[in-house]
């Protein structure tokens, strides 16, 4: 029997952009999320988030749903100011990387109603699901799921959508990250990721120990998925998950150990702004090219 990987919860999904406050208005007012935190934005070195030898300056601004942030993952709305953001976040699923944020809703067409008024569009529905997958003005798309797919009313952050090339190879990689897969499904119609029409591939379901929220990697034979997901830190879009770890060395032992190589880190990343300690952390990334941030948080942290 295989040791599960290191990483307990997902704490953070970061979602990169010009104006933390609109997109929080987006999660707030749109969906029903609320804000937690948000760092002041001071000058920070830029090695943490691979700009060496830079200074760098953002503004984070954390949201979560109703459970908070003790229990729930939360969205780092990272607003790059230098340097600024670049590029726009891609619609196309099939497009490697990390394509949808899921969030289950209580009235999916009430929610994505308020989104298209807030200058979305709706990409496509699913009648047999429930799902309707929104593309938001700044370009993210949303997974919208009705409450049966969580249990409640209340609305939940509940799923990180990501394209693979390779879906064995992201699998390992997953699992010595310490997800554990609760579900293999085949993919045949588009809807389901924002496409009309019929299409071929397979999705994993895949969760850690203390948190329901699930890692969905999907592989597409028909049409084939290309590209890699985009390398600067300050792309526009959803760019990197955080996983909580009890001990970082210990879990940088872990990962390298099962073959996992570090790409940043450890490293001791200030929180202005916001009461938390400097917080220990370090990088690894999927073999498309997603980042994925340990971050050093006790249990108890959370109790």
């Amino acid at each position: 029997m295989s040791i599960p990987g290191p990483a307990r919860r997902v704490l953070h999904v970061c979602w990169c952009c010009d104006d933390a406050d609109e997109v929080e208005d987006l999660m707030v007012a749109g969906l029903g999320l609320r804000p937690v935190m948000r760092t002041d934005g001071r000058p920070a070195d830029g090695a943490v988030l691979g700009f060496a030898g830079r200074t760098i300056r953002s503004v984070g601004d954390f949201v979560t749903d109703a459970r908070g942030p003790r229990v729930a993952p939360m969205i780092e709305i990272q607003a790059w100011i230098d340097p600024p953001p670049r590029g726009r976040p891609g619609d196309d699923p099939f497009a490697v990387g990390i394509r949808a944020l899921g969030v289950t809703v209580a009235d999916v067409d009430a929610a994505a109603a308020g989104l298209v008024a807030r200058g979305g569009r709706v990409a496509s529905r699913d009648e047999s699901t429930g799902r309707t997958v929104v593309v938001e003005p700044g370009g993210v798309t949303l997974d919208l799921d009705p409450p049966a797919a969580s249990g409640t009313r209340e609305t939940r952050l509940a799923h990180l959508r990501v394209t693979v090339t390779d879906l064995a190879a992201s699998r390992s990689f997953a699992e010595r990250l310490g997800f554990v897969v609760i579900g293999d499904d085949p993919v045949d119609d588009g809807r389901s990721v924002g496409v009309p029409g019929p299409v071929r591939g397979r999705r994993l379901r895949l969760r850690v120990a203390e948190e329901p929220f699930e890692l969905h990697l999907h592989a597409w034979a028909d049409p084939p998925a290309t590209g890699r997901h985009p390398a600067p830190a300050n792309q526009r879009g959803l760019y990197r998950a955080a996983l909580r770890v009890d001990d970082l060395d210990a879990a940088l032992a872990a990962v390298t150990a099962a073959g996992v190589a570090v790409t940043r880190g450890p490293l001791s990343v200030p929180m202005p702004g916001t009461g938390l300690p400097d917080l220990r952390v370090a990088f690894v990334t999927d073999p498309d090219g997603v980042p994925y941030e340990f971050v050093e948080r006790p249990a108890a942290v959370f109790r």
